[in-house]
């Protein structure tokens, strides 16, 4: 099975569960019912897909070609380009 195929099946199915979920709430009558609740974990499931795949060029074989402490350890010892204006 192909990755998007994959992905798709993976969104299908947070679609159906929290859609269930979202069914169960407005026939007791609580607020946040079948759309909500379904936008809600379609969210969570593309967030999470995302995060786990949407990544793969910056790992190579394991190694990371990006380190974000990086950015933060240059700035430390700068001054901002506002305090340096008088």
């Amino acid at each position: 099975m192909t990755q998007s195929l994959m992905s798709i099946g993976w969104m299908l199915l947070a679609l159906v569960l929290s859609a269930s979920i979202g069914l169960e709430r407005q026939i007791r009558g609580k607020s946040a019912g079948i759309r909500t609740q379904a936008i809600v974990g379609l969210t969570a499931c593309l967030m999470m897909l995302i995060s786990k795949y949407g990544f793969s060029d910056i790992l190579v074989d394991g190694i990371t070609r990006y380190d974000p402490k990086e950015d933060g350890r240059e700035r430390r010892g700068r001054k901002s380009r506002w305090q340096d204006r008088k």
